[in-house]
């Protein structure tokens, strides 16, 4: 079984804003069974497209983490996954940025890259994973 490294700081949309999205989607749905159920069911169709999407926001949920075979971004909606893989063959540099109780963690390849948020009690452990993986490369470190 691979070791993987997960950064908690992968979903992309906090507990509030899943609450506030049950909950505008259920006014917009229910307006739009208000609609329905009048004569004048003009737009109803509108707010009922509109109350799903809010709860589509539901099933949304992404994932960030380091593996064996190098930085996994999944992301999955409605039950269907998409994958990313940047290899580690393809790690130029690696940066830890250190902001607050957060450690930012940018893997390079030329001019572009990826960046994964750790916490900051995660960095030794980051540090000799990454040195497993690629020994050729230096981390270079810098604070804010």
């Amino acid at each position: 079984m691979s070791r993987i490294i997960e950064s908690p700081f992968g979903s992309f949309f906090s507990k509030w804003f899943k609450i506030a999205s049950v909950i505008v989607g259920s006014a917009f749905t229910y307006a739009a069974y208000l609609r329905f159920s009048t004569a004048n069911s003009a737009g109803a169709s509108s707010y009922l497209l509109v109350g799903a999407l809010c709860f589509l926001f539901l099933t949304h949920r992404k994932r960030l983490y380091i593996s064996e075979k190098g930085i996994v971004r999944e992301q999955s909606l409605l039950k269907r996954n998409h994958v990313e893989l940047f290899p580690w063959s393809q790690v130029k540099a690696v940066t830890f940025l250190f902001h607050g109780e957060n450690l930012v963690v940018l893997f390079e390849r030329g001019f572009k890259g990826w960046r994964v948020v750790y916490s900051r009690n995660d960095e030794a452990i980051l540090r000799q994973y990454i040195n497993e993986m690629r020994p050729d490369i230096t981390i270079e470190t810098m604070s804010k």
